[in-house]
């Protein structure tokens, strides 16, 4: 596939003029090849789309540009001049802007202290001023269209309005080769559209973009080219315009487009085997009156065994408020059954005890202990279960053969189960948060944006693990911000508008469009 791919498509740019250029690429970590000599170039005022599943080196290059990383062989060239070896502060100098796909962002500091953060703040008689710290923080923010307080804490701030404040501190400065990983992941369609606009006002003023993301419509909005990576190496360097998206999908998994859709719907095959407690009589989760203040009011929703109930809505709309609040994070007033038995739910403890499960939308924040192994973040929840009888040790034999199974049954892409989960790719992170919860039966399953940040093949895996729950009588809480995703896998659709049900809509009888409309506002007409 590379040799045709590359042969046959544009591939590097043969003359001068490259901002940056990278050639043989490699990059090892305890013996796997994580680059393969990867060649990659950024002409001036070009967005260049960088590609790829998840583990297949896209972070890796990125991170090795900023300095994180030292790459093992290859050399770099900037602006025409050899770079012998990159660090952060070396990058910065060059006019280099990451904005990684973990946000940076310091929680207890304002939205001007984070924007003006690794620059000088302005004092007056050696201490902060901070009436001109924060309209300088409010001028970047007004010229990007971004309508959040300068003086607003981060803590208090949606996933959504973080990631603007991250664009707004990386350029703060200013820099000739931005780079952006994931930046629309966790906003709004409208700020999605408002993002890729200002993007593509760069290259105006001669600024090279390096793009990557998993929403593939992006990259034929804004990027003139694409590189795609596969396995840490590159597959293809071409014309955004001579590609289309089921071709681009077939570069990055290696097959086609319908091969990897076909996956979604059986699910038996998956070789996770629970069976679900609750009775088909019964609904998995019945919710009267909920309200989470200020955001949820009085919503009332049911989700069946064996049903995938999708809740959509914009962010802010109140969609994880309900999720937190099911599984007790979040104090609440309501009534919630729990396989039709009544469930005061006040912890995650008892929420489990009940037989509910929650993927949270933060999975490295929420879910997982990044400087723990891949063992012990899998087996986390059910850890006591491990102990030997009659003494306080665990046992590794048992735990490191459950967790030898599931890891075989996901797919997970690791050097072993003694990897750190950080080293892990984020799909792959993903299957190891998913995996935690096929150790035990369960009722019902809440997932909070489960594919955020993931490439469309562990996307299409995931559904697939979706389904397979729902098959073996596990209700579904589906939660997420794309309204295609959730007409693609679930069985109904749930839209919350200003933390109220605004419409419950059989997926079999509504449009994407109808959804967006309810979305943004439309009431559904009563009979």
């Amino acid at each position: 596939m590379r040799e045709q791919a590359d042969t046959r498509n544009t591939s590097l740019l043969d003359g001068d003029g490259a901002r940056l250029r990278m050639t043989g690429m490699v990059k090892r970590f305890a013996g796997t090849l994580a680059l393969d000599h990867v060649d990659f170039d950024v002409m001036p005022g070009e967005i260049h789309a960088l590609l790829g599943q998840n583990g297949a080196g896209k972070s890796t290059l990125i991170r090795g540009l900023a300095g994180i990383y030292s790459f093992d062989d290859g050399e770099i060239e900037y602006e025409g001049t050899t770079i012998p070896e990159l660090s952060p502060h070396t990058s910065h100098t060059l006019g280099m802007r990451f904005i990684h796909q973990e946000l940076n962002l310091v929680p207890w500091f304002s939205v001007a202290e984070n924007i003006v953060l690794g620059d000088r703040y302005p004092t007056r008689s050696f201490l902060i001023n901070w009436k001109e710290l924060n309209r300088r923080a409010e001028v970047v923010l007004e010229r990007f269209g971004i309508d959040i307080k300068p003086s607003a804490p981060i803590q208090g701030l949606s996933v959504g309005q973080q990631w603007l404040v991250a664009i707004a501190r990386a350029l703060y400065t200013e820099g000739c080769l931005l780079v952006m990983d994931e930046p629309t992941a966790s906003l709004s369609k409208r700020e999605v559209s408002e993002l890729l606009s200002f993007v593509s006002s760069l290259r105006q003023h001669g600024t090279s973009v390096i793009y990557i993301s998993h929403r593939l419509q992006e990259i034929f909005e804004i990027a003139q080219r694409a590189t795609v990576l596969r396995d840490g190496k590159r597959i293809v360097t071409c014309e955004v315009a001579d590609l289309t998206p089921e071709k681009l999908a077939e570069f990055m998994v290696g097959r086609k487009a319908s091969e990897i859709q076909h996956r979604i719907e059986p699910a038996s095959e998956s070789g996770l085997r629970l069976e679900s407690s609750t009775r088909a009589s019964e609904p998995a989760i019945s919710v009267r009156d909920l309200s989470v203040d200020p955001i949820v009011h009085g919503v009332n929703f049911s989700v069946g065994a064996s049903e995938i109930v999708g809740l959509t809505g914009l962010i802010g709309a109140g969609k994880t408020e309900i999720g937190s609040a099911l599984f007790g994070l979040l104090k609440h007033t309501g009534v919630i059954r729990i396989g039709g038995k009544k469930a005061k739910l006040k912890s995650p403890r008892q929420a489990m005890r009940k037989g509910l499960a929650l993927v949270p939308e933060e999975r490295r924040r929420q879910s997982l202990v990044l400087d723990m192994s891949l063992r012990e973040n899998l087996t986390l929840p059910y850890v006591s279960t491990y102990r030997r009888r009659l003494f306080p040790l665990l046992s590794r034999a048992a735990e490191r053969k459950v967790t030898r199974g599931m890891v075989e049954r996901l797919q997970v892409k690791t050097d072993g189960l003694e990897t750190p989960i950080r080293n892990l790719s984020g799909g792959n992170q993903q299957k190891v948060v998913l995996g935690r919860w096929f150790q035990r039966p369960n009722i019902a399953v809440i997932l909070d944006e489960p594919t955020r940040g993931i490439d469309v093949g562990a996307r299409y895996e995931i559904f697939r693990f979706v389904r397979g729950l729902a098959v073996q009588g596990i209700g579904v809480l589906y939660i997420s911000s794309d309204v295609e995703e959730v007409m693609q896998v679930a069985d109904r659709i749930l839209v919350l508008r200003d933390g109220a049900i605004n419409a419950d809509l059989p997926r079999s009888q509504t449009t994407a469009q109808e959804v967006l409309e309810y979305c943004y506002g439309q009431t559904k007409p009563t009979a």
